[in-house]
C-alpha cells in the first residue's frame, strides 16, 4: 500500500494524532525487488528499486502559533519527514489586545491592529526561532496563507489599510519565489491565495510539481480550452489550494445591522472567486485539498 499521511498541528499547541490515512492499494511487488520497477502511475518516469522513496507521502499543516511562547513542537514537525509545510493561518499574532470596550453589551475586546514594520518585525522573530530555523534548513517547502493575526487585524477584512502591505510581508516569510504567481498577486493587492502540486511518484525532494507543469493556475496558463491542458504528473498527486479569507473580506455589519441576515457579504471576493472556480476544475490530482 502507498499512503498519505496528512499531519495536522492543533491550535491548542499539541501535535494530534495523525489525520485519517487516505491509501490507494498498490500492485505488489517482490521483496527483493530484483529485477522489477515499480510503476509511474502515468508520469512517463519509470522507477526502479535503487530510487525507491524511503520517506511517506506526507504533507504537514499547522496554524495558530505564537512567535512569543517557546514552541516545542518543532523538533517533532521535523521528524515527520514530510514533502511540504502549510501554514494554514496565523503564524504570528500581530495584532495587540488593547483592553475592553463596555460601551457595548456584551462587552468585547478591543485589538490594536498591526502595522507593517510590526509585522516583518514579528514574522523576522520568528523566522529566528532556533526550532523554526532548524526546520527551515531542511530546505522543506513551505507555504500556505493567512487568517487575521498574521494579516494584522482581528477578525480584520479588506478595510484594512495596510491589506496589500500585509500580503507582501507574509510571502516573504514563507519565501516565495520572486515568479510565483502567489507572491505576484500578493504584490497586486489581490490576496495570498494559490495551488501547489506534489506528486508523489517522483523521486524524494523532487515532489513539487512547477506552476507551468501543473497546469492549473489560471494566471500562469493561458485561459484555453481544458480539454487541450496538458499536466506533466502522476496519479499520485495532491493538489493543496491555499484560499485567503481576509483580504477580500466584505466587512460585518455594524450596530443593529449585525442582527440582520443579508445576502450579500462574501468571503473570497468575486476575483478569487472566479480564479479558484477555474482552478479547481482544472485539477487532475488524485487528491484536492482546500485550505481555507
Amino acid at each position: 500500500q502507498e499512503a498519505l499521511h496528512l499531519d495536522p498541528v492543533s491550535c491548542s499547541g499539541r501535535l494530534t494524532s495523525p489525520g485519517e490515512t487516505i491509501t490507494k492499494t498498490m500492485p505488489s511487488n517482490d521483496d527483493s525487488c530484483e529485477g522489477n520497477s515499480a510503476d509511474d502511475g502515468g508520469s512517463g518516469q519509470s522507477s526502479s528499486c535503487a530510487s525507491r522513496r524511503r520517506r511517506p507521502s506526507r504533507l504537514l499543516f499547522a496554524s495558530c502559533n505564537s512567535q512569543n511562547l517557546t514552541q516545542p513542537l518543532w523538533p517533532i514537525i521535523e521528524s515527520r519527514n514530510a514533502a511540504a509545510f502549510v501554514w494554514a493561518g496565523d503564524a504570528i499574532y500581530a495584532d495587540h489586545f488593547a483592553g475592553m470596550d463596555f460601551t457595548h453589551f456584551p462587552p468585547h475586546p478591543i485589538h490594536e491592529s498591526a502595522t507593517p514594520e510590526r509585522l516583518r518585525r514579528y514574522y523576522a522573530q520568528q523566522r529566528s526561532h532556533p526550532g523554526y530555523k532548524h526546520f527551515l534548513d531542511t530546505n522543506i517547502t513551505v507555504f500556505g496563507t493567512m487568517d487575521d493575526h498574521d494579516y494584522g487585524a482581528n477578525n480584520g477584512d479588506r478595510t484594512y489599510k495596510y491589506r496589500r502591505e500585509s500580503g507582501v510581508a507574509y510571502v516573504d516569510f514563507v519565501g516565495e519565489p520572486d515568479d510565483s504567481p502567489i507572491r505576484k498577486r500578493a504584490a497586486a493587492g489581490r490576496g495570498v491565495y494559490g495551488v501547489k502540486v506534489f506528486d508523489f511518484a517522483r523521486n524524494e525532494g523532487e515532489e513539487l510539481v512547477s506552476d507551468v507543469d501543473a497546469g492549473i493556475d489560471p494566471d500562469v496558463v493561458d485561459d484555453a480550452d481544458d480539454a487541450e491542458l496538458t499536466y506533466g504528473y502522476s496519479n499520485k498527486s495532491v493538489a493543496v489550494f491555499v484560499l485567503d479569507v481576509r483580504s477580500n473580506r466584505t466587512p460585518w455589519p455594524k450596530g443593529l445591522d449585525v442582527w440582520v441576515q443579508s445576502d450579500t457579504g462574501d468571503i473570497l471576493g468575486e476575483e478569487q472567486w472566479e480564479w479558484f472556480e477555474k482552478a479547481i476544475r482544472r485539477s487532475k490530482a488524485s487528491v484536492n485539498i482546500i485550505v481555507s
